[in-house]
This record gives structure tokens, C-alpha cells and sequence, in this order.
């Protein structure tokens, strides 16, 4: 192969590997979004609900703290995906500052990411789950929806009480 065309293909998979990463914040982008969006529809039903009993308002708030924690979790383990993709990169770029892009070979996308994913951890995943930009708004949600149904069930909402009967109501009952 040719230098220009080495050269072209190694620029065209940079650009690529650019627009998987910000596909991958888009989407989570998303996942904030529908963590949001449904915790918070759960946590209103739970609240306006006049038919609901405490307990069931508890449960309610509990299951969608769990919902917004399960998004966080989802959002982690797509950030530690991503960051794979940051190996080769960075490769890419170091190539470039060096002037050794010659040495590279071009269009290895996939078998880049297998490997740099391969050598992810645990630790890595917490490391990822544990940044403000991960975690936010997932478990201010979740804390938010856990304060409540915690606090429902020590101090429950007064039961709703039937306004009293009018007069000419109870002349109307036979």
C-alpha cells in the first residue's frame, strides 16, 4: 500500500473512532434522560395517587430509586465500552506528534477495542461509576426517591377523608 493511502485510512479510522466516542456521550445523554424522566413520573404517581395506600407509595418510591440506580449502573459499563475506544486513539495521535504513522496499521477499529477492553477491570468500572458526570443525576434521584419512601414510612400521609355530607344530601338517601 502506498504512503497516501496508509495515510488516508489511517486519518478516516481517527475520524471514525471520534464519532463512536461522541455517539457514545450522546447515548448517555439519553440514559440520563429516560433515568430521569421515568424516576421522577414513578415518584409523582406515587406522591398524587389518592387511591394508593403508604405501604404501596413506599414500594412505588423504592422500585423507582432501583430503576435510577440501574440507569447509573447502565451509563458506568457504557463509559468503560468507550473508554476503549480510547486506546487506539490515543495510538493515533501519538503517531501523528512522532511522526511514525507509517508504523501503524490502518483500519484495526475493532481488534483495538477487544484488546484494550480486554484489560478493563473492575476497578475501572467503579473508577468510571463513581465520576460526577456518570453518577449525576442518577443517584440524586435515587436519593431523592429513597429520602422519600423513607420518610413515608415513618411519617405516612394522612389517608384522604371524605368531605362531610350536606344536609339536603342526607334528606336525598332513602
Amino acid at each position: 500500500m502506498d504512503a497516501a493511502r496508509h495515510l488516508e485510512l489511517i486519518e478516516a479510522e481517527y475520524f471514525k473512532l471520534q464519532e463512536i466516542v461522541e455517539a457514545f456521550d450522546a447515548k448517555a445523554l439519553q440514559f440520563k434522560g429516560w433515568s430521569v424522566t421515568v424516576t421522577l413520573a414513578a415518584a409523582a404517581t406515587a406522591l398524587v395517587t389518592e387511591k394508593l395506600t403508604n405501604d404501596q407509595r413506599v414500594t412505588v418510591l423504592a422500585l423507582a430509586a432501583f430503576g435510577s440506580f440501574a440507569f447509573w449502573l447502565t451509563e458506568a459499563m457504557w463509559k468503560l465500552f468507550q473508554q476503549a475506544f480510547f486506546h487506539r486513539l490515543r495510538n493515533i495521535e501519538a503517531a501523528f506528534a512522532n511522526d511514525t504513522v507509517a508504523t501503524l496499521k490502518p483500519l484495526q477499529i475493532s481488534s483495538e477495542w477487544k484488546k484494550a477492553f480486554a484489560h478493563q477491570k473492575f476497578g475501572n468500572f467503579c473508577k468510571y461509576a463513581l465520576k460526577p458526570n456518570t453518577w449525576l443525576p442518577h443517584l440524586a434521584v435515587s436519593a431523592f426517591c429513597l429520602g422519600t419512601a423513607l420518610y413515608l414510612a415513618y411519617c405516612p400521609l394522612a389517608t384522604p377523608r371524605t368531605p362531610p355530607q350536606t344536609a339536603l344530601a342526607q334528606a336525598a338517601q332513602p
